[in-house]
């Protein structure tokens, strides 16, 4: 990602600014060197010594104003130039990532239950009823609080908002209803097994501790995370889906070929 364009013209203009961006933010103490494979421990931390060992700490302390709160909810339409399959995202304002509060394991957990490839909604708009794609949802571990997005590819621009108001009453159902026992059980035995079996590289494994580590500075924080997903209740599902999708918090977009461009 490279940023807006009239940011990346006026470059030559922010030559301080990114310097001072560069002094604030590229320190130790906001980076981990993760090392995977048949390495030698002395070796290593010799490397690391030689090459960072006079890297100094900064002083900038960051103060990051909390998002003020969605009073209403929002739509927008985009109509694209040029012809595409039209796409339907609904989202809510979600939590930050935890490793002891159950809020946002209990959304990723839901994310496959209501909108992964063995929910009813998935079978339904895609398998049977072929209007849509395909149907996701989910919300990415963040320090800060995120969305929670449920997103469909939608084959007819004249299925754009039925499939929309499907996604809608899929939030509301598991607001209201808990989901099955059986059904989380399974859920949360998939992702485990498939987390472990992710890892089957250096390269995967690297990745997978870095994306953890940068969140918490430890990577224990696969271990609690998974231990917090076993702590979720289907009662637990409810309550968060209740707490966070409501209709003040949504924000609904669509994007589908302006009306008269085939090109």
């Amino acid at each position: 990602t490279m940023g807006y364009l009239a940011d990346i013209k006026d470059y030559p203009n922010q030559y301080d600014y990114a310097w001072q961006f560069f002094s604030r933010f590229y320190r130790p103490e906001n980076a981990t060197i993760i090392v995977v494979g048949d390495v030698k421990q002395p070796e290593v931390l010799a490397m690391v010594k030689k090459y960072w060992g006079d890297w100094k700490r900064g002083d900038y302390k960051q103060e990051i104003p909390a998002e003020p709160a969605q009073t209403e909810p929002r739509s927008k339409h985009i109509d694209w130039a040029s012809q595409t399959l039209p796409i339907v995202m609904v989202a809510y304002r979600a939590p930050a990532f935890s490793e002891t509060e159950k809020d946002k394991a209990a959304l990723d957990l839901l994310a496959e239950i209501a909108f992964g490839r063995n929910s009813e909604l998935y079978d339904r708009l895609v398998d049977k009823e072929q209007k849509a794609v395909f149907v996701g949802a989910g919300a990415d571990n963040n320090i800060d609080p995120e969305l929670f997005t449920a997103y469909a590819q939608v084959r007819d621009v004249k299925d754009l908002n039925y499939v929309r108001d499907e996604i809608i009453k899929t939030y509301k159902r598991y607001s209201a209803e808990a989901v099955p026992q059986k059904q989380l059980d399974e859920i949360r035995s998939r992702n485990r097994y498939g987390f472990a079996m992710a890892m089957n590289s250096n390269d995967a494994i690297a990745g997978t501790l870095a994306r953890f580590v940068a969140l918490r500075r430890s990577p224990d924080t696969i271990d609690k995370v998974f231990a917090l997903y076993d702590s979720i209740t289907t009662d637990d599902i409810r309550r968060m889906a209740a707490k966070y999708f409501t209709d003040n918090s949504q924000t609904v977009v669509t994007l589908a070929t302006k009306k008269g461009d085939t090109k």
